[in-house]
């Protein structure tokens, strides 16, 4: 959860370095002078003012309706000026939380104490090797025993139930998603199953089953696949919240933009 929010702090960041060299631009090229509006009655007068004028127009030059332009130009000078003092406050105060978050990182703290004494506490918040072992260990508590008579292996030797499977676990290991093959799901009512895959966004800490449905023009097959769904919806697994789901027939396979979108929206 912290490397989430640090996440989005440090995009906002980014955002408001370039937000800020955008507003330095434009103050620099707009016309020199302010922008002064005067009411007389219900008309409305613009008049530009500049400081070094002090005795002619003390009050501002008058702005001919024909050169309106001037006065938009110099109403959005005044605003860009403003914002630009709010922006470099934000981004100055931003640049300073992230330097602190760098100098106190918890992780970087418990990395700093040497092996001994890492060996001999127990850190308020698991760096990313540890975390991710724990998670391994919870997601892997039993076998799944239903026969696999494939001759299908990932790369890392794993015996997988389909090509598919195959190409999902290749893409996970590839990117260094933390994934296991056929984890324990336990119900509400006690009972459980397993699903194809879990996998573990290391950044938010969040995790996500996985579940393909590789028959789904056999109508038997696509309505068990349904059923299936279904009982993981009853039991609060929420497509795109906490469970994935991919999809493909006998003459259109699983695309590999769907996987690298998920990897990319759900992963990363």
């Amino acid at each position: 959860m912290i490397k989430a929010v640090l996440d989005k702090l440090q995009i906002e960041h980014k955002s408001l370095i370039c937000i800020k060299q955008e507003l330095e631009k434009e103050v620099q090229k707009a016309p020199e002078g302010s922008l002064r509006v005067d009411r007389c009655h219900n008309d409305i007068y613009f008049r530009c003012y500049k400081k070094e004028e002090k005795h002619e127009h003390k009050n501002g030059q008058y702005i001919h309706k024909d050169n309106k332009q001037l006065a938009i130009d110099l109403a959005q000078k005044e605003y860009n000026r403003k914002a630009l003092t709010g922006v470099t406050k934000l981004e100055k105060g931003l640049d300073n939380l992230l330097k602190c978050y760098e100098q106190n990182n918890l992780e970087i703290i418990y990395n700093g104490l040497g092996e001994v004494k890492k060996s001999m506490i127990t850190p308020i918040v698991l760096p990313d090797d540890k975390y991710i072992d724990k998670w391994k260990k919870e997601k892997k508590t039993d076998i799944n025993t239903y026969e696999n008579v494939t001759n299908i292996f990932s790369e890392i030797g794993e015996h997988v139930r389909s090509k598919s499977e195959k190409i999902l676990a290749d893409k996970f290991m590839m990117e260094g998603i933390p994934y296991v093959y056929e984890p324990n799901v336990v119900l509400k009512d006690g009972s459980q199953i397993f699903a194809d895959f879990a996998l573990l966004n290391v950044r938010t800490r969040q995790d996500y089953y996985l579940e393909h449905f590789g028959m789904m023009d056999n109508p038997e097959y696509a309505r068990r696949a349904v059923q299936k769904m279904e009982m993981y919806y009853q039991n609060g697994y929420y497509m795109g919240k906490n469970i994935i789901y991919t999809f493909e027939t006998s003459d259109i396979g699983l695309g590999k933009d769907v996987i690298d979108r998920i990897v990319r929206e759900y992963l990363k």
